[in-house]
This record gives C-alpha cells, sequence and structure tokens, in this order.
C-alpha cells in the first residue's frame, strides 16, 4: 500500500511540474484570446542540443510557474503547418513572445538562457503586453 501511494504522488508530482503546452497554433491563439494572454512560441527540434537545455529550464519550479501563470505557451516545430511564415526560425531554439493576433511584444530570442535570465525575457514580455493592452 504505501508503494501504491509512493507512486501516485511521483505521478501527481511529475504532471504538476510540467508546462501545459499548446501544440497547435490555432489553439494557442483561441486560448491566449479567451484567457487574455500573451503566447510564448516555443520553435524547437528533435536532436537540439539548445532546445533540450531549454526544455531542462523550462521545467524549473520559478519558469513553469511564471510561464503558466502570465503566458500561453505553444510547443512547435519548423516543420509545423498552419502557423504565419514570419515565425519561422532560422535557427532553434527560437522563442517569439507575441499577442493572440500574432502581434509581436518583443524581440525574439534566438538561443538559450539560464532561468534567471529567461525570467527577466519573460517578464519584458508580460510588461510589453500589459502596455499595448493599457493604449487600446
Amino acid at each position: 500500500m504505501k508503494k501504491i501511494c509512493l507512486i501516485l504522488l511521483s505521478v501527481i508530482a511529475l504532471s504538476a511540474s510540467e508546462i501545459t503546452w499548446e501544440y497547435s497554433y490555432a489553439d494557442g491563439q483561441a486560448r491566449a484570446q479567451k484567457e487574455n494572454k500573451p503566447m510564448m512560441l516555443f520553435m524547437n527540434k528533435t536532436g537540439c542540443e539548445s532546445c533540450e537545455f531549454m526544455h531542462k529550464v523550462l521545467a524549473e519550479e520559478v519558469v513553469k510557474m511564471y510561464v503558466d501563470k502570465y503566458y500561453v505557451p505553444v510547443l512547435l516545430t519548423p516543420a509545423s503547418k498552419n502557423f504565419p511564415q514570419k515565425f519561422i526560425p532560422e535557427a532553434t531554439p527560437t522563442f517569439h513572445f507575441i499577442t493572440y493576433d500574432g502581434e509581436e511584444l518583443q524581440e525574439s530570442l534566438c538561443g538559450g538562457k539560464q532561468a534567471s535570465g529567461f525570467i527577466r525575457v519573460l517578464k519584458k514580455g508580460v510588461r510589453a503586453f500589459k502596455k499595448q493592452k493599457r493604449e487600446q
């Protein structure tokens, strides 16, 4: 019985530490509009070491909590379909911080950052989003 409880707690803890990704640009747009949040597009590909590094950064609790609270995260690959061509990256990983209608909030981030630097980038995007909302 103790083993079952430990396994259940582990599964709950692991699932709680995951970012709630959208895997479609259209689904991300709909959710961002509904929740009144900016989108964070994470353009990545399999086999990219820097992308794997950023997956680990995104799994850090402080980063995960910030992303879940302030963004609609969308995970795409350059081969994904049905997203604006302007977001196709020249290299991965690339992060785009945009509104639900595709307006860029800040310069895209190409490459990786440690958690503290990535949080600064995330905060800059949220400030730009809030400023834009005030000006509307």
